[in-house]
C-alpha cells in the first residue's frame, strides 16, 4: 500500500483528514504513471528508474519514434509485477498539435481484469 497520489498531483485526504491510501489496481496505476513519466536518472535512490517520456515533449511522432516509445513503455511496464506479460500491454500513440497522446490497455495480474490508461506528453 502507498499514499493515494497520482503523478504531478497532491496527496489526497480522507473525510477524517487522514491521508488516503491506495492499494490494488489504483496503486498499480499510480506506479505505472510514475514510472513512465519520471525522467530517467532523476530518482536519486534508483538512478535507472523511469521511462523519461516527458523528454519527448514537442517531438514529431514519426513511425520510428512511435516504435521506440512503444518499446520503452512496454519495457517499463513489464518491470511492474502487477502487469500481466501475456497478453502484453497494447500501446497506442497519436499526435495532436505538439502533444503525443498515449493510450495503454493492460491486464492487471492479480485480478486478470483489463485496465486502460491515457495521458498526454505535453508542453
Amino acid at each position: 500500500m502507498e499514499f493515494y497520489q497520482f503523478f504531478n498531483d497532491d496527496l489526497v485526504l480522507n473525510q477524517n483528514a487522514t491521508l488516503r491510501i491506495a492499494d490494488g489496481a489504483v496503486e498499480a496505476q499510480q506506479r505505472i504513471y510514475r514510472r513512465l513519466l519520471t525522467a530517467t536518472g532523476k530518482y536519486i535512490w534508483h538512478p535507472l528508474y523511469g521511462a523519461g517520456l516527458p523528454t519527448y515533449i514537442g517531438q514529431n511522432l514519426t513511425p520510428a519514434l512511435a516504435r521506440q516509445l512503444k518499446g520503452i513503455i512496454k519495457t517499463q511496464m513489464f518491470l511492474e509485477a502487477t502487469v500481466e506479460r501475456n497478453p502484453e500491454p497494447i500501446v497506442t500513440l497519436a499526435q495532436q498539435d505538439n502533444n503525443i497522446i498515449c493510450g495503454i490497455s493492460y491486464v492487471y495480474a492479480p485480478s486478470k481484469e483489463t485496465y486502460t490508461l491515457s495521458f498526454s506528453i505535453t508542453e
